[in-house]
């Protein structure tokens, strides 16, 4: 049985730092202090918003706004000379970044979900990354051998929902679809179904 965490947003990326409220953890794929595949609160050891993107070469005056989440925050995409970036804000002000060289990116390392733990009472869960050149179409597919799928924008894609039940179906990975229909490779989420955030009970 899946227990409630507590912190809010896993990522699986080969760099990242996203500042929200609550916990904030790098799953895989190595965190800011330079140490891979050692977890690290990345809100305390984050030089500041843009250093990511700084160190992609890309800039956030040239970055392309591409979704809007429920939420109310904001997602855009930044390309530099090494690689690709996906930005977020809140209120008009940066929320978090996350950066993925293109190998990066088709391992999945340009991939975060981010569930809420009841502070809301929404439940929402959300399901964001980058997708390798090439890729229209992303597959997320679910512990019960289902799957959805999601339309790529500008290379970024979405997938938003509400936490899974303790008995109910989780995601767990997403395949990559490209331009012709033919599947690519596929790269599991940064979260197994342990680590989801239980939905809020009724007061």
């Amino acid at each position: 049985m899946r227990k409630p965490r507590n912190s809010r947003i896993v990522l699986a990326l080969t760099s990242s730092c996203i500042l929200a409220a609550g916990g904030v953890y790098a799953a895989t794929g190595g965190a800011s202090d330079g140490q891979p595949g050692v977890p690290a609160r990345l809100a305390v050891l984050a030089p500041g918003p843009g250093h990511l993107l700084r160190a992609e070469g890309a800039s956030i005056t040239k970055a392309k706004q591409v979704f809007t989440l429920a939420d109310g925050d904001e997602l855009s995409v930044a390309s530099g000379p090494s690689g690709r970036c996906l930005l977020r804000r809140r209120k008009g002000k940066p929320a978090g970044e996350a950066c993925a060289s293109e190998d990066g990116i088709e391992a999945g390392h340009g991939i975060s979900v981010a569930d809420e733990c009841g502070y809301s009472g929404q439940n929402r869960m959300q399901i964001t990354g980058l997708a390798p050149e090439g890729v229209r179409t992303v597959r997320l597919q679910w512990s019960d051998g289902t799957n959805q799928e999601t339309e790529v924008i500008d290379g970024a894609f979405r997938f938003e929902g509400h936490n899974p039940a303790a008995s109910e179906p989780y995601p767990t990975g997403v395949q990559w679809i490209a331009a012709n229909g033919s599947s690519e490779e596929s790269a599991p989420l940064p979260v197994n179904g342990a680590e989801f955030c239980l939905p809020a009970e009724e007061p």
